[in-house]
């Protein structure tokens, strides 16, 4: 946990976007990023991990420290172009850098630090592609009061990117961000920067005990944040709020042992004001006297604009909609047990998405646990975005034009999990996950004025982008602790994949494929 930024005693925390992490730990070894245009390509799957060292640990002092310092290799790809053959660098040397620091404060208080960093040794090929460098670091903390029911919590952390001209702007255009989104405010595109500085923070007040836990937080990314070199960021120029009421009743009485309750409101908006999310929900769950457990949301969302639809196009209109999860799981003391979940959302576009979810978990002995969990899921988008194309002529949206058509898509997977404890120093695990997927593109349209839903029928563009994917993910794990405290692992991956031109779904065909 020592390398968990933002981490407090406070009991719940709720995001509404996807928030930006500064240390992800699948970044190290990551599948190569270059891209080779040939007729032919054999590109390395993972990047080798030439070593890496971790050491953690606290002092007497109240101070936990936490480093981390990893190399990866050159990855070469194949290709073939006509009659040529050759060997392309699409993987620079790597060095991959995290250091963490916590200092706790008497028994109510903690303060935190992190500084992450990651340098690549640059080919001519790659330098238009990768950033050079980047840094990220931020400062936590937390502080308890009145008997340790209310936790302030608070962070503030920074990044920078640096590199060739070309690989700073596609940093900017990036669908994180979309600098060169024609309507905005509060930046700009710029193809002469050689760097970009970003910053992001949080501020949240919580109850951790008691019935009623009220929650009040605010958090806000700046449009320059990138953190995706060694975290995760799915997108940043967001201002997030949020009031959350938590009802939690853990004495039994009736038919249920304990009951939870969450509802509130939030609201995203961009820092050009747009509110692009804004809605109010409730969830429920509980556990009953026999172990049953029953859980239900609702979310229900306003009409709002949709800065990222159009891939760095103008800001348009989303229609108001609504989400709901409901699952049901039995006993899982017991030596089978299950869960049945479903999802269901829609908006008055037309746009709607289900699944449903059945997990099935065996214990034939104490030392072995056996699940599957099969899931289907279909959703159609009336918005699918397709491409981008200039017309002068288009005054309405900036001098382009932006396609989009229907999508039907449809997917089915199985996960399989083996947990087998053969002795308390030897376990075994393994994954297995078949998946297949299709898309149907139809009824091709494209929009009619910015910040608008407006939409006018238009002939299909460029070739059919119907697909049928196929693939089977697996993993395994030997986990000997060879004495106390020391331990070797020996891992196994397979990955395959296929993408067949064709958009219909069949059960039978796709699976034996």
């Amino acid at each position: 946990n020592i390398f968990q930024f933002g981490d407090t005693p406070a009991p719940s925390h709720f995001n509404f976007y996807f928030a930006p992490s500064l240390f992800y730990t699948r970044r190290i070894g990551r599948a190569p990023q270059g891209v080779v245009n040939a007729d032919f390509v054999d590109m390395p799957a993972e990047t080798s991990i030439l070593g890496a060292a971790k050491l953690t640990g606290k002092l007497p002092n109240g101070v936990a420290v936490g480093v981390l310092d990893a190399l990866t290799d050159v990855e070469r790809a194949r290709f073939v172009t006509g009659s040529d053959f050759g060997r392309q660098q699409v993987e620079p040397m790597t060095n991959y850098f995290v250091s963490r620091m916590t200092k706790e404060i008497g028994s109510t208080s903690r303060v935190g630090f992190m500084l992450t960093s990651t340098d690549r040794r640059l080919p001519d090929d790659l330098s238009s592609t990768l950033r050079k460098s980047a840094q990220s670091g931020g400062v936590d903390g937390y502080t308890s009061f009145l008997n340790k029911s209310w936790i302030l919590e608070s962070s503030l952390f920074g990044s920078r990117v640096s590199g060739s001209e070309a690989a700073i702007e596609a940093t900017q255009e990036s669908p994180a961000r979309y600098f060169q989104r024609p309507d905005a405010k509060s930046f700009h595109l710029d193809p002469f920067r050689t760097s970009l500085e970003g910053w992001g923070g949080k501020l949240m007040m919580s109850k951790a005990d008691g019935v009623w836990r009220p929650i009040l937080a605010v958090q806000a990314n700046s449009p320059g944040l990138e953190t995706n070199d060694i975290g995760f960021m799915q997108r940043t120029d967001i201002v997030e709020t949020q009031l959350i009421m938590q009802y939690v009743d853990q004495v039994p009485r009736g038919a249920f042992r304990e009951r939870n309750m969450w509802t509130g409101v939030w609201e995203n908006r961009n820092f050009d004001g747009d509110v692009f999310e804004r809605g109010v929900f409730g969830q429920w769950f509980g556990t009953t006297q026999n172990y049953l457990h029953p859980n239900v949301s609702l979310f229900l969302v306003s009409g709002a604009w949709n800065d990222r639809l159009t891939r760095g196009g103008p800001v348009v209109r989303n229609a108001p909609g609504y989400s709901s999860d409901m699952s049901f799981g039995t006993d899982d003391r017991k030596p089978l047990s299950a869960v049945l979940a479903a999802h269901a959302d829609g908006s008055r576009d037309s746009s709607y998405s289900r699944f449903i979810d059945l997990t099935l978990t065996a214990r034939p002995r104490s030392n072995l646990q056996l699940s599957i969990e099969p899931n289907l899921s279909r959703s159609h988008d009336p918005s699918q975005y397709i491409t981008t194309f200039a017309d002068p002529g288009a005054t309405r949206t900036f001098g382009n034009r932006y396609v989009f058509s229907h999508l039907e898509q449809r997917s089915f997977q199985i996960g399989t999990r083996a947990d087998w404890t053969l002795t308390p120093r030897l376990s075994f695990q393994l994954y297995l996950q078949p998946f297949i997927a299709s898309g149907d593109f139809h009824n091709y349209r494209e929009l009619v004025a910015a910040r608008t839903r407006d939409y006018a029928p238009v002939a299909a563009i460029g070739s059919n982008p119907d697909f049928n994917f196929r693939s089977v993910r697996g993993s395994a794990v030997v986990r000997w602790e060879f004495r106390p405290g020391s331990a070797l692992f020996l891992a196994w991956n397979e990955n395959r994949a296929v993408v067949a031109p064709i958009g219909d779904f069949r059960f039978g065909r796709d699976l034996r494929a």
